[in-house]
């Protein structure tokens, strides 16, 4: 009988694998690890989205300004202040399903014959977002 123990003692020695404690333990950890990577892609999705209304809402308002900046004027005959470009105002612009509220303001010359010129593009993420640029813009300036 002892040489049939020791047999048995070493077929049990050479058998190989993890009991069902050691891969349900390694399974829950692979399984947080997986929920983790899984949330932090839905944040970079989320933020990527965002970035991208960003960028439309700069090019909007760039494009916006650049309009202004290419219009011809003129001292205006009225009172100070008086609306020289015609381009005060809002109007919506949309593009890839989003839209942006563009409001311009012009006021009239300040000194030496130039113009404050402000672009405001607002929009909505989630978040009312608001992009502001600003320029002065002379008479001499003017595109000929």
């Amino acid at each position: 009988m002892p040489a049939f123990n020791s047999i048995r003692k070493l077929g049990r020695g050479r058998e190989g694998g993890f009991s069902l404690v050691e891969v349900l333990i390694a399974m829950s950890i692979l399984s947080v690890g997986l929920m983790a990577l899984a949330q932090m892609q839905i944040v970079a999705m989320r933020f990527n989205r965002q970035n991208a209304q960003r960028a439309e809402a700069e090019n909007v308002a760039q494009e916006q300004m650049e309009t202004v900046i290419n219009t011809t004027w003129a001292p205006p005959a009225g009172p100070p202040g008086a609306n020289v470009l015609a381009l005060d105002g809002t109007q919506d612009v949309t593009r890839n399903g989003n839209t942006y509220h563009v409001t311009t303001s012009v006021p009239g010359p300040v000194v030496n014959n130039t113009l404050n010129v402000t672009v405001q593009v607002t929009y909505n993420d989630g978040v009312a977002r608001t992009i502001t640029l600003q320029t002065t813009k002379s008479q001499a300036e003017d595109p000929q």
